[in-house]
């Protein structure tokens, strides 16, 4: 890295080393951020270019193992407009075969077994212990929701309908999102557009309300992707006990305070598509 850095970078003052990045200041005041390239992006960019997307910035460098970016001049954008008009110009539609619904339900079910057998084990973990910790009493007090978020997500996954698939370029990463207009596009890939949003949730899904609203103005989401999301925003993160009592306490209350605020989130956006299907239907009736 440091390599790279003095090929670009002169008057170095001072360079702060993250978990995934780092970041470099000069002493002229500048700043840049230097993020390990880990796929070539350069027919990436280019097709950025000729869509007219602008709203991220090109490294300094292209043909090394690492990208430096400057953080200077940065416009006010947020990463959730970034994404909206990303995925805005990138958008394609293709029906789906029942191959294509074969495979997604396949894949989804994959995810869903994974994360129940986990807490199955958990569990049996915990209930084979003579005076479980305040972490462990807190998720066994608490697992049964768990098990119901997981078993709604089920439910909607076996009665999933899909007649087409939107298809975007994905960021696929939002841990290195944290300056704007620095998109870190080294986990793109192109699929349906609700792999973005379902990590946009669970990344910070307190806020995602506002984010879903945003992208409804712009791009709306029919009621069978609605589904698709909801399926996937229904399976929690597995959460990571590290034996310190303390710290896994909250991560157990932030997994809990997920699964419950999801329960109401469903049940509330599920209520606006009922409301949308009634419109419809009266609509039609009128007209007939």
């Amino acid at each position: 890295m440091n390599e790279i850095i003095n090929k670009y970078l002169t008057d170095i003052k001072k360079i702060t080393y993250k978990k995934d990045y780092s970041i470099i200041e000069t002493s002229t005041n500048k700043k840049y951020i230097i993020i390990k390239k880990r796929k070539n992006k350069e027919k990436l960019y280019d097709y950025l270019t000729s869509i007219n997307y602008n709203l991220y910035k090109k490294p300094l460098n292209i043909n090394d193992k690492y990208e430096i970016f400057s953080l200077d001049n940065l416009e006010e954008e947020s990463i959730t407009n970034a994404l909206i008009t990303l995925h805005y110009l990138t958008e394609e539609f293709r029906e789906c075969s029942k191959d294509d619904l074969k495979k997604i339900k396949e894949k989804f079910m994959l995810n869903l077994d994974k994360c129940y057998k986990y807490y199955l084990n958990l569990q049996d973990e915990i209930e084979n212990m003579s005076f479980p910790p305040p972490d462990k009493y807190l998720l066994i007090n608490n697992i049964s929701q768990i098990y119901k978020l997981l078993e709604v997500s089920k439910y909607r996954l076996d009665n999933l309908e899909l007649n087409s698939l939107r298809e975007v370029i994905l960021i696929n990463n939002f841990d290195n999102n944290i300056f704007k207009n620095i998109v870190d596009f080294n986990y793109y890939s192109k699929d349906i557009f609700v792999y973005d949003l379902e990590k946009l949730y669970k990344k910070d899904y307190k806020n995602f309300k506002d984010v879903l609203k945003k992208y409804n103005d712009k791009l709306k989401i029919s009621k069978e992707e609605w589904n698709l999301l909801s399926i996937l925003i229904s399976i929690p993160e597995e959460v990571t006990l590290e034996n310190n009592h303390y710290n896994d306490c909250i991560k157990i209350r932030n997994l809990i305070n997920y699964v419950n605020y999801t329960f109401s989130f469903l049940s509330e956006e599920d209520e606006k598509y009922k409301e949308t299907d009634k419109q419809e239907l009266e609509e039609e009736n009128e007209n007939i």
